[in-house]
């Protein structure tokens, strides 16, 4: 009867700090997604601010000043996406850790009440969490979009926006349509490419 007792007792521990562990897990998700869209909004009012100031500075008279002005905000607004984009990485990676948590204290409690099973949503429409193999990550850039997506985009077009630049300014080609759009394309596909890796490897390091 005692041990009885001492294993019911012990049940009620161990419910009671899962379930205070499971509400202390969806705090930090909730947290990490706020912070999540709280940084790219940050990216996003810089890049107005950035397309302002080119805007402006397409208008001044003088153009030296012109070009060194813009260089400057592109590369400034480059650095920041790249930033922002790391920084994002390893949000996601973050939210897959906690995902797979809450799922293991669901795990526990379902084991003990199988009928728990059936409101467990995700389990049963998304078995698995989605994939980090570079084929997952390009597919789910291309066909999901969001932030991330975007900020690939973005840095990718101002990189090459910024080679083309600095490839016609010493001479390294000759500044004509097709030069520009071949350097262009070619700088833009390398760094999405690089993008990818990136996040694949935040992935790897991080054992996702």
């Amino acid at each position: 009867m005692t041990e009885v007792i001492e294993q019911h007792s012990n049940d009620n521990v161990t419910t009671e700090f899962l379930l205070k562990e499971y509400g202390r897990l969806s705090e930090h998700q909730k947290s990490l997604i706020d912070s999540y869209h709280r940084r790219f909004d940050i990216y996003l009012a810089a890049a107005t601010a950035a397309f302002i100031g080119v805007v402006t500075l397409s208008q001044a008279t003088t153009s030296s000043l012109q070009k060194a002005g813009i260089i400057v905000i592109l590369t400034a607004l480059l650095v920041l996406g790249l930033n922002i984009f790391a920084s994002l990485s390893y949000s996601n990676v973050s939210q897959v850790h906690f995902e797979r948590a809450v799922r293991l204290i669901q795990k526990h409690f379902a084991a003990k009440e199988p009928s728990i099973n059936e409101f467990l949503y995700f389990n049963h429409n998304q078995g698995e969490i989605a994939g980090t193999t570079f084929k997952a990550l390009v597919i789910r850039g291309l066909t999901g979009g969001g932030p991330k997506s975007i900020l690939v985009v973005v840095n990718s077009s101002l990189l090459a926006i910024l080679t083309i630049k600095a490839a016609t300014w010493f001479g390294i080609i000759y500044p004509t349509v097709k030069n520009q759009v071949s350097i262009g394309l070619i700088v833009f596909l390398l760094a999405s490419i690089l993008h990818v890796i990136y996040a694949r490897w935040i992935y790897k390091i991080n054992g996702i």
